[in-house]
């Protein structure tokens, strides 16, 4: 399922007044990868294979649901798998 928010903004182009902390506290500050993992490859929307083809996610097949967050390009070698309760994994 994908969602598009119109009025949605990057945080750092809010006013400095409406904007939220930019840095987490574990020290990631920006998205750089989404990565969906499907247990079967089957035909895609056109909407998925525009948000693909921007570059905005990517899609691949496996053994099982996955959807896989990168921040700061991964840069500080860590992650966090929340697979027990959903299938998420973060990497920073």
């Amino acid at each position: 399922m994908l969602f598009f928010i119109p009025f949605g903004k990057r945080p750092d182009s809010m006013p400095i007044g409406r904007r939220q902390p930019l840095v987490h506290s574990r020290g990631s500050g920006e998205i750089t990868a989404l990565r969906m993992t499907l247990p079967r490859r089957e035909p895609v929307s056109r909407a998925v294979q525009a948000v693909q083809g921007a570059g905005l996610t990517s899609f691949g097949t496996g053994s099982e649901h996955l959807a896989e967050i990168e921040f700061d390009h991964g840069g500080q070698g860590q992650s966090a798998n929340f697979r027990l309760v959903l299938p998420l994994r973060f990497r920073w």
